[in-house]
């Protein structure tokens, strides 16, 4: 409907698959690399595990491998594992075309004509590998068939290769005890993470060039709208980007705003974001001040929400305000530090000329820079440091249900969420205290006090974890839980313990030293009054 008004030839953001519009981000190379050594000679036969969450491009992913590979690789693509055992096999010799009798249901007679055939492959220099998608789906019985599977060699190499991709219970299913012989033949596993907002954003200008567009369709604003509500999922990217097309076409607009792209999220997602009216006693007890904040925070696609901004953030508030109400609150003197502001560069982070997490290091304190949305921010139940879009800071000290509080020249305002995502893109700093004195990360095979801090903290609120009888190792179960969190809370899973992992442990193991954020009662007050509260 939209493709002429826009200048496009056709459906830009369609979930249908076409390889024209393939979009490979930096992840999904790596994953593709992953692919090709465990099809390859380098992957030795076994197993090779492709995870992530539904709509990450797992499916994508395997069309890409099989246009890339070789013609000496065969490939039996599975796409409904929910199959018995001997209906899998059967599906992997109809792939192969593999003749067997038609109306046989032993395993025996199946799994024969199999290895028959990738033994006349393996002499005629052919490699034959199974890729199995949704293979979460696959029952115990399946999986241990496929287990055996692998059993079919010659005294020198592995005939088959399996690859199983799916979404996460994939790990969880193959970590129970039942099925550790096949997951010890795991030989690669990679997760497949949504896209992070450069990606995002590269990936919807690739698929509006490959669908004809002669100029930018989405403000600046509307793909940092896009990346936030559709948390870099592509499926959703895709569904988001094409309402707000339709949205900008029927409304007559040139270009989608992040208003539009608010709406469409509001659409597909289900989910109604509110709007706040602010009274006009509140408007007037700061209306000299936001004059001259307005010109600063004033949004052109978002006005509304963009001058409710701006009062909120009257006043004389600056990113070195903030940080210093920051170290306040952890009772360290701010002013000690107040000399770090200007230009040197070991106490300012890639932020410009903002004082950044310098400063809390230097009053004893770790500090880590993340994205994320407002559930990220309460998971940590720490107070952060917002990095607004306009360059500068402001401090959050609370959150509710759809309201937070920003401390403001020594107050705390309560402001609406959809306000401040006016101006702020998923940006922040948080410091924090770490709970032992041995430098991170912590890898497989370590030992020490920091490992048996952690396993203890694990064991305190999930008592089937068991700690073993080496407390202060690293060991396969500890590195199994780590990557099950990780994956959890969004963040790599690599089965270290580094500095983003220690941080969000700690919110789980409710060790959060230090400042915590207020609880706000409801979001009601905030349409009471935008004025400071004592």
């Amino acid at each position: 409907m939209y493709y002429g008004y826009f200048g496009l030839s056709e459906a830009p953001f369609s979930i249908t698959p076409n390889p024209r519009f393939v979009f490979l981000s930096r992840q999904h190379q790596d994953a593709l690399a992953h692919l090709l050594y465990g099809i390859g000679r380098g992957g030795g036969g076994g197993f090779v595990q492709v995870t992530g969450e539904v709509g990450t491009g797992k499916t994508t992913l395997c069309r890409c491998l099989l246009d890339q590979l070789p013609d000496e690789v065969q490939i039996a693509l599975i796409l409904n594992p929910r199959l018995t055992p001997a209906e899998l096999v059967a599906s992997i010799c109809d792939e192969l075309r593999i003749s067997y009798p038609k109306r046989t249901t032993s395993i025996k007679v199946l799994v024969d004509a199999l290895n028959r055939y990738l033994l006349k492959a393996h002499a005629e220099g052919l490699q034959i590998a199974v890729i199995i998608d949704e293979a979460q789906n696959l029952d115990r019985d399946a999986l241990e068939q496929i287990r055996l599977l692998t059993n079919l060699e010659t005294d020198t190499q592995k005939l088959l290769q399996i690859i199983l991709v799916g979404q996460p219970e994939l790990r969880t299913l193959l970590g129970a005890p039942d099925l550790r012989q096949l997951a010890q033949r795991v030989t690669a596993r990679y997760h497949m993470l949504p896209l992070d907002r450069e990606e995002t954003r590269h990936y919807v200008e690739h698929r509006l060039n490959v669908a004809g567009a002669q100029r930018r369709l989405f403000s600046r604003q509307a793909l940092r709208s896009l990346y936030r509500r559709s948390d870099g999922v592509p499926r959703l990217v895709n569904v988001i980007a094409d309402r707000a097309l339709l949205g900008a076409y029927s409304s007559e607009r040139a270009r989608v705003t992040s208003t539009i792209v608010n709406r469409a999220a509001d659409e597909v997602l289900g989910t109604r974001r509110r709007r706040w009216v602010w009274g006009a006693a509140a408007l007037i007890s700061v209306l000299g001040a936001a004059a001259v904040a307005h010109s600063l925070w004033t949004d052109p696609e978002n006005p509304d929400a963009s001058e409710e901004l701006a009062v909120a953030m009257a006043g004389p508030n600056t990113s070195a305000t903030a940080w210093q109400a920051l170290l306040a609150l952890w009772e360290r003197d701010p002013g000690m530090f107040s000399g770090s502001f200007g230009g040197d560069s070991a106490n300012n982070d890639s932020f410009g000329d903002r004082p950044g997490c310098g400063m809390a290091k230097n009053a004893g304190l770790s500090c880590t820079r993340l994205s994320g949305d407002w559930d990220r921010v309460r998971w940590l139940d720490r107070p952060v440091i917002l990095h607004l879009s306009d360059g500068s800071d402001a401090l959050l000290t609370g959150m509710g249900e759809t309201t937070v509080s920003l401390r403001v020249s020594g107050t705390d305002r309560t402001v609406p969420m959809t306000t401040v995502d006016a101006g702020w893109a998923g940006e922040f700093s948080v410091a924090w205290e770490a709970p032992f004195e041995e430098p991170v990360p912590l890898s497989p095979g370590d030992e020490g006090d920091a490992v048996s801090w952690f396993k203890t903290q694990v064991n305190a609120i999930d008592p089937e974890f068991d700690p073993g009888p080496e407390v202060g190792r690293f060991d396969d179960t500890l590195r199994s839980w780590t990557e099950s969190f990780q994956i959890s809370r969004g963040l790599n899973p690599d089965g270290v313990i580094g500095e983003r992992t220690l941080l969000f442990a700690m919110s789980l193991f409710r060790h959060p030293a230090g400042p915590r954020l207020e609880r706000l009662e409801s979001a009601s007050s905030a349409t009471q009054s935008a004025a400071p509260r004592a």
